[in-house]
């Protein structure tokens, strides 16, 4: 299967594949296997980190690499309860890619439980309701993920 395939790629810390593959259109749930990979090898040193804030640099534009890396080691309780990051991960749901858009509410999914019905791979119609049902639960909670 192409989980299995993703965590073979992440237990050999390809994370270069494991880039190719969450900037490639797949299934969420592929993206999101690539997403855990990444986070795991880039936690694993400092090395690894820079190897693979190279590899979104080479992808993406520097801005947006900027907001990645910080979302692949994953969202601390700081970030979490941090206004900022908070209409980072905003913009990055309205993102025009799909990897940015995966990566942003896989992180919101897994501090809140929910996604507010909002998924990376609909339609721009349907994405943008559920941004205004994100909008009303940032509004509700002090514009804070987490309080």
């Amino acid at each position: 299967s192409g989980i299995l395939a993703v965590r073979i790629l992440a237990l050999t810390r390809d994370a270069n594949r494991l880039l190719s593959i969450l900037f490639e259109p797949r299934d969420e749930t592929i993206h999101r296997a690539a997403i855990d990979g990444l986070t795991s090898i880039a936690n694993s040193s400092l090395v690894a980190a820079e190897s693979i804030r190279a590899g979104l640099e080479t992808r993406l534009p520097e801005a947006e690499s900027d907001l990645m890396m910080p979302l692949l080691l994953g969202l601390t309780d700081a970030q979490a309860a941090d206004p900022v990051v908070a209409e980072e991960l905003m913009g990055m749901l309205n993102s025009e890619r799909l990897a940015t858009r995966t990566l942003a509410i896989y992180r919101m999914e897994q501090r809140t439980k929910d996604r507010r019905g909002y998924h990376p791979e609909s339609e721009l119609s349907r994405r943008r309701e559920a941004i205004r049902r994100w909008q009303r639960y940032f509004e509700q909670n002090s514009g804070v993920l987490v309080p």
